[in-house]
């Protein structure tokens, strides 16, 4: 195995884990569908700085494995979908690299995840509770906007402050 896959497979697990760890840890505000989490801002940090592939491995099964172990097991599949699209989605559109790029990518990224989460809760919900279904997910669309376009706009930040702090970091990508 060559330097840049080991790298890549290393970056990887780590965003992965940071994922699971920032939804796990961090308190997530408890919605009556779900739960609002920052997440999303770990996913599209890492598209930005390493691409697609890597960004919907870990939003896929760090976010899915934090919402078995938070006990929204129900919602796990869709996470797994809704998340893992949302990297890939991010680290297709940031590809040119420019800051007008990256902007649409991360804000792209977090209103592909309130779409999703929306269909999810529509589709899903009414399994639970017939009174659930489109009510909860039309009510709970504004707040997935806002922590998609909040996350993405926190992951902007960080991706700026870390190129900042190592200007030779994006070159090991």
């Amino acid at each position: 195995m060559d330097n840049k896959k080991l790298r890549m497979m290393t970056y990887t697990s780590i965003f992965t884990a940071l994922v699971f760890l920032v939804t796990y840890f961090l308190p997530p505000i408890k919605l009556p569908g779900g739960y609002f989490n920052f997440s999303d801002s770990v996913i599209i940090l890492c598209a930005l700085m390493v691409g697609g592939k890597s960004a919907a491995f870990a939003g896929a099964i760090g976010a899915s494995l934090a919402d078995i172990a938070l006990g929204y097991t129900i919602f796990a599949p869709f996470t797994f979908f809704v998340k893992g699209l949302e990297g890939m989605i991010v680290g297709i559109l940031s590809k040119r690299k420019s800051k007008k790029a990256r902007l649409f990518a991360a804000l792209t990224g977090g209103v592909f995840m309130a779409i999703g989460y929306f269909l999810a809760e529509w589709l899903l919900l009414p399994l639970l509770d017939p009174a659930f279904g489109m009510i909860v997910a039309i009510s709970e669309l504004p707040f997935n906007l806002i922590q998609g376009i909040g996350n993405a706009l926190i992951a902007l930040v960080l991706y700026n402050l870390i190129i900042k702090a190592n200007k030779n970091i994006i070159h090991e990508f």
